[in-house]
């Protein structure tokens, strides 16, 4: 009987879509095999660790995916927010150009009323020099 454990997986910090998974064989004494001493042993524990290849890459692209749908959603909800942000500031740019016009015309009766005003002024001066 053997036992297999699993001592270390290593991943490069370059090449983060690939790792080394290093497994140690031994007997129920803890004594370790070697590929030179055991090579069918060794052949049949790499064919194990090779069968777990086709899992892990299906598993890291719904990963992926995921990831992905993840991200899509969110760029879609911020242009979904943008969107109703100009939707809101055209809104807005409509009420203040019509506060503008609106305070356009109140200058201009506000002057023709000082205007008024003035021509009263004047001709009550003119007759207390009279």
């Amino acid at each position: 009987a053997w036992r297999a454990g699993c001592c270390r997986v290593a991943s490069s910090r370059k090449d983060k879509s690939n790792a080394v998974l290093t497994m140690l064989i031994s007997d129920e004494f803890d004594r370790f095999y070697t590929k030179e001493s055991e090579p069918a042993l060794f052949n049949k524990a790499k064919d194990y660790l090779n069968s777990f290849v086709d899992p892990v890459a299906a598993s890291s692209l719904e990963i992926g995916i995921k990831s992905e749908e993840e991200a899509t959603e969110k760029v879609e909800k911020k242009l979904k927010k943008l969107r109703d942000d100009g939707i809101d500031l055209e809104e807005q740019k409509k009420k203040i150009e019509a506060k503008i016009e609106q305070n356009k015309k109140d200058i201009e009766v506000g002057e023709a009323a000082l205007l008024k005003q003035k021509e009263m002024l004047d001709e009550l001066i003119k007759q207390r020099k009279n």
